[in-house]
């Protein structure tokens, strides 16, 4: 029959563990060493009451032991074995209900390098680095490489960089920026000074290995001695302050069926050929510059456009008549030099990226826009027609979906196609997520909008990425093998 725990109350940790649950699991034979652990690494809660170990203070133990660089998933192992202890402490009626469960087990781990002095993670600095300055850190030479522990669970990530600054030689203004997950790149940038940059990161680069390494690359590392007067000859490219490495989405589950024996394509190229896939109906440039981010650049009538969803419907249940009609072009100059066309049958304006300063004349921009719109047009009406592309729309969270509903019915007069409609998640779990809520119809939920000029390197660039995948997917899964084929 073995040792069975008493009902009497058990008045502290350690005299539960010594009195009740070491007996009980020396009885059952249960794993070895797990007693003298579970004593080792909880070691200061042995002489508190068991009613005092809250999930609170479980949660607060476990930050610490973060911060203090111990391996997360040593951690989640600690938090295990701690369940399973208290586990028994409910069964036998104990204490009323296990703290532990109040606490994320499982959860995908992140990562933090500080720096500067003072910070947390130096241990995960590998080559290229300087020493640890005062308030930042400078790289050295031509690669700087972080490398993180394995991460078991599928989840894709978000690598952040933020750059104090870079080292600027008398002829360059600026330093190129590659970084790469696991001898993948995963975005390119152009840094002139401090900056902030987010990257994307698939699950996909992430399957178990013995760690991660994150590379940051830089084309223009130069020594100070090539410039200055100095005698200083160390390869400087960024100053760093902090890097980030964090879940952007819950762990997905792991896919049942085996993978395959050879991948030809990295999870960048995939995500490249996805954003090749989707076509922006506008509303703004966001959508645009996150292909052009990863290096997809599809010619697609509303990339650069500024479509109001009121027209944008019109213009498509009137087959795009009158956009491209003699005398329907008003052509304006902007401030920054830039020539902007403005469509007055229905009040559309876009990027020419022609600039006066550079040999731009009006002339020169109503005879390209003329070609250009004649051409995408009808590049758009085969799209729709064919159902070849998946569109995606949004205008920062103006129109509900009722309206949505009568854009998507818009693109359905030409045939069965898809609409992924873009918003901001209404809470954080949501970032990065995508799903079909209707027929035809996907929702993504992003981070965020730029809400000013919209620039080429959001802030929330990594969230958009994730729905771009995501949303993908689900209309690629949707269509039928020859659709594919097509």
């Amino acid at each position: 029959m073995g040792i069975e725990p008493q009902q009497s109350r058990t008045r502290t940790f350690g005299a539960f563990i010594d009195e009740v649950f070491a007996p009980w699991m020396d009885t059952h034979q249960r794993e070895d060493g797990a007693v003298s652990r579970l004593k080792t690494v909880f070691s200061g809660w042995l002489g508190d009451p068991m009613e005092s170990l809250s999930a609170w203070r479980i949660e607060s133990w476990r930050r610490e032991r973060l911060e203090e660089l111990a391996q997360p998933i040593d951690v989640d192992r600690s938090l295990h074995m701690l369940a399973s202890c208290l586990d028994k402490a409910v069964e036998w009626k104990i204490i009323p209900r296990n703290p532990v469960h109040g606490v994320g087990l499982g959860r995908a781990p992140e990562f933090m390098v500080e720096l500067f002095a003072g910070g947390i993670g130096h241990a995960f600095l590998r080559q290229g680095w300087e020493r640890v300055g005062v308030h930042w850190t400078w790289t050295l030479g031509p690669r700087a490489v972080i490398e993180l522990p394995a991460i078991q669970d599928a989840a894709d990530y978000m690598i952040k960089l933020q750059i104090a600054g870079i080292f600027r030689p008398a002829k360059t203004a600026f330093q190129r920026i590659t970084v790469s997950a696991n001898k993948t790149a995963v975005g390119n940038v152009v840094c002139r000074g401090a900056a902030s940059y987010e990257f994307f990161v698939p699950a996909l680069l992430l399957k178990p290995t013995s760690s991660i390494e994150i590379e940051i690359g830089m084309a223009d590392s130069v020594r100070p001695a090539d410039f200055r007067n100095t005698d200083d000859k160390r390869f400087l490219g960024l100053r760093i302050s902090k890097f980030e490495f964090r879940p952007i989405i819950k762990p997905r589950p792991a896919d049942p069926k085996p993978a395959k024996a050879v991948d030809d394509y990295s999870a960048v190229i995939q995500l490249r050929e996805a954003l090749q896939d989707m076509a922006s109906l506008g509303f703004n440039c966001e959508f645009g510059f996150l292909q052009r981010q990863a290096g997809a650049e599809p010619m697609n009538l509303f990339r650069w456009s500024y479509t109001p969803i009121d027209m944008l419907i019109l213009a498509l249940q009137e087959k795009l008549v009158g956009l491209n009609a003699k005398e329907a072009l008003d052509i304006q100059l902007t401030d920054a030099g830039e020539y902007v066309a403005e469509y007055k049958a229905y009040g559309f304006r876009h990027h020419t990226f022609i600039l006066e300063p550079e040999g731009g004349s009006v002339a020169r921009v109503r005879r390209n826009e003329y070609l250009r719109i004649g051409m995408l047009s009808k590049s758009l009406m085969n799209e729709l027609t064919e159902q070849t592309k998946l569109f995606v729309y949004h205008d920062m969270d103006e129109s509900k979906l009722p309206r949505i509903r009568e854009l998507l019915q818009a693109l359905n007069t030409y045939g069965k196609n898809t609409l992924l409609w873009i918003v901001t998640a209404p809470r954080a779990s949501l970032i990065g997520f995508a799903e079909q809520i209707e027929p035809g119809l996907i929702i993504g939920y992003v981070e965020g909008f730029q809400r000013g000029p919209v620039s080429a390197i959001s802030p929330f660039m990594a969230s958009w990425q994730a729905v771009a995948w995501r949303a993908h997917k689900i209309w690629s899964d949707a269509r039928s093998p020859r659709e594919k084929a097509e």
